[in-house]
C-alpha cells in the first residue's frame, strides 16, 4: 500500500461574495420555471453562473437582498451558498446587478455543476 500525500488529503473549497438585489416580481420568472440559471459578476469580477435553485432558501417577502458566499469544491462541484454577515460587510462603490437567465449558452460564464 502506498503513502498517501498531502495533496490528496486536502479537499480545495473556493468561493466567491456577490450581491444580489431581486424584488419579489424580479422571482416570478424563477417560480414560473422560466429561469433556470443565476448569472452574477463576483467582487473578484469572475462571472459565475449557477441554478436558481440554490436561491430558495434565501428568499424573503422583499426578494433576496444581500450579499452572498457561494462555495465550490475544486471540480466546480456547488457546496452552499449563504448571505454573509453585516459583519462581515464591506461596502464598494461599484454595484454590479445580477440577471437570471433563461438557459445557458454555449460560450457563456463559467458555471458551478450542482448535478455531478
Amino acid at each position: 500500500m502506498g503513502l498517501i500525500g498531502w495533496n490528496d488529503l486536502i479537499l480545495v473549497m473556493n468561493h466567491e461574495i456577490f450581491s444580489l438585489h431581486l424584488t419579489a416580481e424580479d422571482l416570478l420568472d424563477y417560480y414560473r420555471g422560466h429561469a433556470p440559471l443565476v448569472v452574477v459578476t463576483a467582487e473578484s469580477g469572475r462571472t459565475i453562473q449557477f441554478p436558481a435553485v440554490h436561491l430558495r432558501p434565501l428568499i424573503q417577502s422583499n426578494g433576496i437582498h444581500g450579499r452572498f458566499r457561494i462555495t465550490y469544491d475544486g471540480e466546480m462541484k456547488f457546496q452552499s451558498l449563504e448571505a454573509v454577515p453585516r459583519s462581515e460587510v464591506s461596502y464598494s462603490t461599484t454595484h454590479r446587478h445580477p440577471r437570471i437567465d433563461e438557459g445557458s449558452t454555449p460560450n457563456g460564464p463559467p458555471h458551478i455543476d450542482t448535478y455531478g
